[in-house]
């Protein structure tokens, strides 16, 4: 069996419904000039493959953009297929966590999202998800403002049914980094 069809086979949920396999970000744009990454080039669609081929795409209006290196792809619920993590950032308000994935029609949504940090070219950068505590819980961890505020706040990805989730801050401290500017 080659690479691609393992993972196909990783991705596909016990349903044997379709799953997101892989994720970009498309529609490059400078509307948002905060060159924190290295340029001023950031993305205003998100693109996923399903298991089955498909592709779907998202595209923010004039406000929003994907201000990330790449989407993680992480299985969240414990369903057997990833969701999406990026870091979005709005003009006027910063940047915030958020999840994508797909609803019950197969649809790529955006299920979930940290509030905005509260001003314009104020960003996070993503540390890692995984159960951090041990409760069956998948955590998201990232640095509040790297250059700045320094904070490591870990949020709770929390189902609360019928496909609708919930993310909560559960811990943060203070004087962390993991980010230098332009990398």
């Amino acid at each position: 069996m080659n690479l691609a069809a393992i993972l196909l086979c990783a991705f596909t949920t016990s349903a044997g419904a379709d799953a997101i396999v892989a994720a970009d970000y498309t529609h490059p744009t400078e509307r948002y000039p905060h060159g924190i990454l290295g340029d001023k080039i950031e993305h205003a669609g998100l693109r996923v493959t399903l298991s089955d081929g498909r592709a779907l795409s998202a595209v923010w209006s004039e406000k929003i953009v994907f201000e990330d290196t790449a989407p993680r792809l992480v299985d969240l619920n414990g369903d057997g297929a990833p969701e999406v993590i990026v870091v979005e950032s709005h003009e006027d308000q910063g940047a915030r966590l958020a999840i994508w994935g797909l609803d019950a029609e197969d649809r790529l949504v955006e299920k979930a999202f940290t509030p905005f940090i509260g001003n314009a070219f104020r960003w996070l950068a993503v540390a890692g998800a995984a159960d951090m505590d041990g409760d069956g819980h998948i955590e998201i961890a990232y640095v509040d403002r790297p250059h700045l505020a320094k904070q490591l706040k870990v949020w709770r990805y929390v189902p609360q049914g019928e496909g609708a989730v919930n993310l909560a801050l559960v811990a943060t401290k203070d004087g962390l980094t993991n980010h230098q500017i332009g990398d």
